[in-house]
């Protein structure tokens, strides 16, 4: 078995290796570790690669920490002692959960699978948590369409 970098997450190279369990959350069986999975957040715009200081105004940039969540934070380059969450004015800033366990939700929902099967599928708690973050898509959707689709006219032959 792989190690990530400083992860606590497996990544399993060898068939022999997979278990039943790996199959229950869908994200298991390729899972990255959070460099990875942060950078490629980075790459397609859900997550910020530089932001200004709120202090004191110099710009920030992604850094690795390890005391934190993801294992990123945004540190001053003037000020080497302001640092920022690297959820900051993200898709992931009021969430508790992890990066990998909302993709995965995400995929899942807008795969058409039911609430209870994208929770399921993402290891998210069905009770309250799937059902916020449902209505949060939904509202997302909602928005898209109303800043972009409902402008489009639709014409016949």
């Amino acid at each position: 078995m792989k190690y990530c970098r400083e992860g606590f997450r497996k990544r399993k190279e060898h068939v022999e290796d997979i278990t039943i369990d790996d199959f229950i959350n869908p994200w298991n069986l390729f899972n990255q570790c959070d460099e990875v999975v942060v950078n490629w957040c980075v790459k397609n715009g859900l997550i910020a690669s530089e932001l200004e200081c709120p202090t004191c105004g110099c710009q920030m940039k992604l850094a690795r920490r390890g005391s934190k969540a993801t294992g990123f934070s945004f540190r001053c380059k003037t000020y080497r002692t302001h640092f920022v969450a690297s959820r900051k004015f993200s898709f992931f800033e009021n969430s508790k959960l992890t990066i990998q366990d909302i993709m995965v939700f995400v995929k899942s929902y807008l795969e058409g699978h039911t609430l209870f099967m994208t929770s399921k599928l993402s290891g998210v708690n069905y009770k309250s948590t799937a059902v916020d973050w449902g209505s949060f898509i939904r509202e997302l959707f909602k928005e898209h369409f109303a800043r972009s689709i409902r402008q489009k006219v639709l014409r016949g032959n």
